[in-house]
């Protein structure tokens, strides 16, 4: 049942990888709670050696977490601005392993749909717990396009880091869209999940920010 903003909002999740040689696919469901926070489960079929769900289970899932992100100081969300569909392309580079991810998502009042592509080759720690973040630039990059770039990490359980370098470009649709960015825009994501078996159960929280807020605590 959706409230009157249309929250919350189903998701379902359907993908294919071929990771270390080793091909899989992703079945997953999930909700957007409310604005800027999502919880979904992601099935895998296989899950390949040296890898982890987390390494790409917040990038999965945001190939829609902008649809519906919080908005800080003035921005819009995928929602906002009137997108009816997008496709995503990230590159994921953990030192010298690389993951790209092809996404594509698509909106209607019943549920956002997302179709997902994953490919790479990695060799990641064994004792990832779940818990991640990152911060990326979000730029116009002329009509119906974005482009970003930033850093993240990923957190072992011992509390060490293992960094991720992400680059990614956007195709928005329609064309011309109602309310497009015309200026800079900073992302911020968070996840916790935690994987049984198979099964990747994730939070997500995302937000959109108009000002590169860090900056500004530095200037205090």
């Amino acid at each position: 049942m959706h409230s009157a903003n249309g929250f919350p909002w189903p998701v379902n999740i359907s993908g294919k990888g071929n990771v270390n040689g080793t091909q899989f696919t992703i079945r997953g469901a999930g909700i957007i709670r409310c604005v800027g926070v999502y919880n979904a489960m992601l099935n895998f079929s296989d899950i390949p050696a040296g890898f982890h769900p987390s390494a790409i289970s917040m990038f999965v899932v945001s190939t829609c977490c902008e649809a519906g992100a919080s908005e800080r100081n003035g921005t819009k969300n995928m929602r906002t601005r009137g997108t009816s569909s997008y496709e995503v392309h990230r590159e994921l580079s953990f030192g010298e392993g690389k993951i790209n991810l092809a996404g594509k998502a698509l909106y209607a009042a019943e549920a956002l749909g997302l179709e997902v592509d994953i490919n790479g080759q990695v060799t990641l720690p064994d004792d990832l717990c779940g818990h991640s973040v990152y911060i990326t630039r979000v730029e116009p990059d002329g009509s119906g396009r974005t482009k970003s770039i930033g850093e993240g990490s990923l957190f072992r359980a011992s509390g060490n880091e293992l960094k991720v370098k992400i680059k990614s470009s956007q195709v928005l649709h329609p064309t011309p869209l109602p309310h497009p960015i015309r200026a800079t825009e900073f992302r911020i994501a968070t996840e916790d999940g935690e994987l049984h078996g198979n099964s990747y159960r994730l939070t997500i929280h995302s937000i959109f920010d108009a000002h590169n807020s860090m900056s500004l605590v530095e200037k205090m």
